[in-house]
């Protein structure tokens, strides 16, 4: 089974706007809907349209997140969230322009997770989850949120010995790292700030990733529109993804991640693993939504994703 957390949830207010976004202008809008945010929720929206069961779990509030729920729950997906009273999930608002150039995005805090929660979150989890399970946590928590909770979170899942996936950041990767996940995900600011580097050149990235010394099977550095690195025990590969046109990259690495599951709960081979994450996350910045993308589009894209073993 795979479970996919989110304790910072999201709804996003996608604005579409004609034209390009000028500053000092009369931006007009197209249309204002309302999607799924990210970050673990986009991994179980995207599993559930390859037709791989999971569960999505974390902590909602209010009338937004039961609104994300009902969204997710018509896309398929099975959800157990956590309910929080007197909170409020968070919006995010993702304004689009025809310039192709990529979204802006600006996004709220999100409220304080209480203790009864993370108590609840705890349990569901210990519960459920069975030995060689996937669960993923995606997405940094509230910035109040301590990196020691987040650790005892991340420890029902190792003692039950499941497959922990994790993209997170800073403190919160430092903190899941001691408890050696199956997977990190970092982008390549978070890299150059997890090791303490200035890193530009893809054979930077490639020594780093060389250099560095930590019990984790896979370690996956996402690098835009350079692709993605991966370490697979002793060897390290580069995806390079097709050349598209961009509309809303907002949730892209998100369903990159769901690529990387699906192909994980399959036992593929890592190339086949990369190939197909770039596609799945390709296809997705070419959607205007935040939470669709084209399953039919990724497999087209697969032959143009390129993949170069570095080591």
């Amino acid at each position: 089974m795979i479970y996919t957390v989110t304790l910072n949830t999201a709804i996003d207010r996608i604005v579409q706007i004609s034209g390009t976004l000028t500053r000092k202008h009369n931006n007009k809008t197209k249309f204002v809907k309302f999607d799924i945010g990210g970050k673990a929720t986009h991994v179980s929206v995207a599993l559930s349209a390859m037709g791989i069961q999971n569960c999505a779990t974390g902590i909602i509030g209010g009338s937004t997140g039961r609104r994300m729920v009902e969204m997710m729950t018509q896309k398929g997906v099975n959800c157990r969230f956590i309910n929080q009273r007197d909170a409020e999930t968070r919006e995010s608002i993702i304004i689009v322009d025809e310039s192709g150039l990529g979204s802006y995005m600006i996004t709220q805090k999100g409220f304080m997770l209480s203790y009864s929660s993370i108590k609840f979150l705890k349990e569901f989890l210990n519960e459920n989850v069975k030995q060689d399970d996937i669960v993923v946590f995606a997405g940094s928590p509230p910035h109040d949120l301590s990196s020691e909770i987040y650790y005892d979170c991340l420890k029902v899942v190792k003692d039950k010995n499941g497959k922990l996936i994790i993209d997170a950041a800073g403190e919160y990767l430092h903190k899941a790292i001691e408890l050696k996940p199956y997977l990190i995900k970092p982008n390549e600011f978070e890299f150059q700030e997890f090791t303490n580097q200035k890193l530009d050149s893809i054979d930077e990235y490639v020594q780093a990733l060389k250099n560095l010394e930590i019990d984790i099977e896979i370690i996956i550095v996402s690098l835009g529109k350079r692709g993605a690195l991966a370490k697979y025990k002793d060897e390290i590969y580069q995806v390079i993804p097709p050349t598209i046109r961009e509309i809303n990259e907002t949730g892209a690495g998100d369903f990159f991640v769901a690529g990387l599951v699906a192909k994980i709960y399959e036992n593929a081979s890592p190339s086949e693993m990369l190939k197909f994450a770039a596609a799945v996350g390709a296809s997705k910045a070419m959607n205007d939504e935040s939470s669709n993308f084209s399953l039919e589009t990724a497999y087209c894209l697969l032959n143009e994703c390129k993949i170069e073993r570095k080591c």
